[in-house]
């Protein structure tokens, strides 16, 4: 059976402008968080995991340095076999990546990199508040192939405040001779609590309208495709056999256990949430967490959501008898407004339009139970 493992370091080393995720600026308890990892497993009393996928996400994991990272990479070796493992991600800050750093990685057998760039023009990498410049970008790509990583993803931002359209095409444009497998995109968002909202309510940025922003997805789409990118999810493209095998199993609701503050496990049945606050993270033996026992409702409403924004869609075999009433009514209409196509044997495959992906909210939204 399939498995993944996601690992959440808590660290960052300064909040970007839009992040609100659970990150932690201070580092003197990063031995103590390593410590807590162990004894998490050990009080949730999970041994022997054979995971396919794993993914060390955060926050910042290559923030907390080398040695650091080793004791981690320890920790993952002494409770998880590799035997079943396809795919070691771990999310990287262009500023932390070194040599050494990267031969860490080829070590322990981490061979998927995730960087996260948000922009290659150096305007906005100073006004999200990014540590590195582009000039980073092309160096810390340079040093990953030369160590014979070939995995690796990028991540984009599009949705600018005041970003001209010629800027817009000039950065899509330098992400694409960047000749990497892989592409993560999304649009700038506003989520409460970040600085970007603050300054937005603050009256000191406007933001960018959303016919603009989706006609920057538009373009983004048709730039990604000429260049031999597959669009397999709405914010994600690779070269062909280089997606995301971890991301992409929890789109298909493969179980995963998560360990760290804010991380979430599912098991098919429940989901389990820990308390996003390092500090009872690290000093409690109960691991405080929130465990949502999931209904028929929930498990139909996600099966929705995260199928239609995948491109292989909705198996309509899979929705239960007692939601189909529903469900054919309401995307009947979607169908005829070509919102959403039929395709596969017996046409029991629905799935949204690239050209209409950006409606994804209202039509997964509508067809909810």
């Amino acid at each position: 059976m399939r498995q993944g493992l996601y690992i959440h370091v808590p660290y960052c080393k300064s909040r970007c402008l839009y992040c609100d995720f659970y990150s932690n600026t201070h580092y003197s308890h990063v031995n103590n968080f390593l410590d807590a990892l162990s004894a998490e497993l050990k009080a949730r009393e999970i041994d022997n995991i054979e995971p396919s996928t794993i993914y060390i996400g955060g926050g910042t994991p290559s923030s907390i340095g080398i040695d650091n990272l080793e004791l981690l990479f320890r920790f993952i070796t002494s409770c998880a076999s590799f035997e079943k493992l396809e795919e070691f991600t771990i999310e990287c800050n262009p500023d932390d990546v070194s040599d050494e750093m990267v031969e860490l990685f080829k070590i322990y057998g981490v061979n998927r990199i995730s960087l996260g760039v948000q922009s290659l023009n150096d305007q906005m990498l100073r006004f999200l508040r990014r540590r590195h410049n582009s000039d980073r970008v092309h160096q810390v790509i340079d040093i990953i192939r030369k160590k014979g990583i070939e995995n690796i993803s990028v991540d984009m931002i599009f949705g600018y405040p005041e970003m001209q359209w010629y800027s817009f095409e000039e950065d899509v444009e330098k992400f694409l001779k960047l000749d990497i497998k892989h592409f993560s995109s999304y649009a700038l968002s506003y989520e409460e609590g970040s600085a970007l909202t603050k300054l937005y309510r603050e009256g000191k940025i406007e933001p960018l309208d959303d016919d603009a922003v989706a006609s920057q997805y538009d373009y983004l789409c048709s730039a990604l495709s000429s260049r031999g990118f597959q669009h397999y999810e709405i914010s994600n493209w690779c070269k062909p056999d280089y997606h995301s095998r971890h991301n992409s199993d929890c789109w298909e609701k493969v179980p995963y256990i998560g360990l760290g503050p804010s991380a979430s496990s599912y098991n098919g049945d429940e989901r389990r949430t820990n308390e996003s606050n390092l500090q009872r993270y690290l000093s409690s033996a109960t691991f405080p967490n929130e465990t949502e026992k999931l209904s028929e409702e929930d498990k139909y409403n996600e099966l929705i959501q995260l199928s239609l924004r995948t491109a292989k869609g909705l198996n309509i075999h899979k929705i239960p008898e007692r939601f189909m009433d529903h469900f054919r009514r309401v995307s009947m209409a979607f169908i005829n407004d070509g919102l959403l196509v039929r395709e596969g044997t017996n046409e029991s495959i629905l799935r949204i339009p690239e050209a209409r992906w950006f409606l994804l909210d209202y039509v997964v939204s509508s067809l909810f139970v």
